[in-house]
């Protein structure tokens, strides 16, 4: 059956959902709100109603002066460009590497064929890699096997060049190239959005030879639209029974409150200070993507929130994604 927790579930239901994680992962629950700023961070909690009332009132107030048309449109035809502009000034250091990546997307340990949309400079490449060759380990003489060849896209020319030149594309680490099942990562230049698959990497991406596709914070720098044809380019790549891995900011996230009036160029699509896009998504945003327009099965679909508490200065700011997990349909 589909896991699909409501806003209202309790933490624990929550954190279930999520699958096994480690000790002290995603473990952190405010049961008593007055040993709120005893901790840095609280898991699965969310506002009071009060206080989403009063995020949302804010919100709506900032999105009602949009973005000029003129200026949303510049934006669009200079995606590409802003893109490279931040990695060229950031490279790899401003998306921290995603370490909770393989606890709340179990999948990836043992899927074979993996395409990562949206790859930037290499966040998650050492982490997948450093899973093929403990699942080797863990396997033994079973012969079993967890991932063998990473493809990687991004937007960004000057991403994938980044990642290309990266220790993760070059390594020479023993413990990695000792792992018979690990090929290679392929990292590639691809507007999904906008563009066919590049023939230089079709012949080994056919339809219906992907395990997963990993979708991790690039939607969000789509406009709604966008989303659609890029989901519609992937899901054919999909081996029957293959999975679809999304996270994604959420609706009212900590990004979005602080967003000040005048960027916001629709519903729940902003742009930030440097040029770059970001919407913020629902549930229902991502079953209609995944489950309705898609054709997907539903496996997980849930919100993940995290209290961020300021003691020195008595603030609590909240952190909210979106996590769903959808499968082709078995044959």
């Amino acid at each position: 059956n589909p896991t699909t927790p409501s806003p209202a579930a309790q933490p624990e239901a929550v954190a279930a959902a999520c699958g096994s994680r480690p000790s002290g992962f995603g473990g952190r629950f405010l049961t008593d709100e007055s040993r709120v700023f005893e901790q840095n961070a609280w898991d699965n909690a969310a506002c009071s109603p009060a206080e989403e009332a009063a995020l949302a009132a804010s919100v709506e107030a900032k999105a009602a002066k949009k973005m000029p048309a003129d200026e949303a449109q510049k934006l669009d035809e200079e995606a590409a460009s802003n893109w490279d502009k931040f990695y060229s000034l950031h490279r790899d250091r401003f998306f921290k590497d995603r370490h909770w990546l393989l606890t709340e997307f179990d999948e990836l340990r043992t899927a074979g064929r993996v395409l990562e949309v949206g790859c930037g400079a290499g966040n998650s490449a050492p982490l997948l890699q450093a899973a093929a060759a403990s699942a080797e380990d863990a396997a033994g003489a079973s012969g079993g096997c967890g991932l063998q060849r990473l493809f990687a896209c991004d937007f960004s020319p000057r991403a994938v060049q980044l990642l290309a030149e990266s220790p993760e594309c070059q390594r020479d680490d023993r413990r990695v190239q000792a792992a018979a099942c690990w090929s290679s990562c392929v990292p590639f230049v691809w507007d999904v959005a906008n563009e066919e698959l590049p023939a230089s990497v079709a012949p080994q991406v056919q339809p219906g030879s992907l395990d997963a596709v990993l979708l991790v914070f690039v939607l969000s720098a789509m406009p709604p639209a966008q989303m659609s044809a890029a989901v519609s380019r992937l899901t054919p790549l999909l081996r029957s029974g293959g999975s679809l891995l999304f996270r994604d900011y959420g609706r009212l996230d900590l990004a979005q409150t602080r967003l000040s009036a005048g960027r916001c160029i629709a519903d729940h699509l902003y742009a930030r200070g440097d040029g770059t896009r970001v919407y913020f998504f629902s549930e229902p945003d991502c079953h209609r993507l995944f489950g309705e327009e898609a054709g997907l099965v539903r496996r997980q679909l849930l919100t993940d929130r995290r209290l961020i508490v300021n003691r020195a200065r008595q603030l609590k700011m909240f952190r909210v994604w979106v996590q769903a997990k959808y499968a082709k349909p078995e044959d």
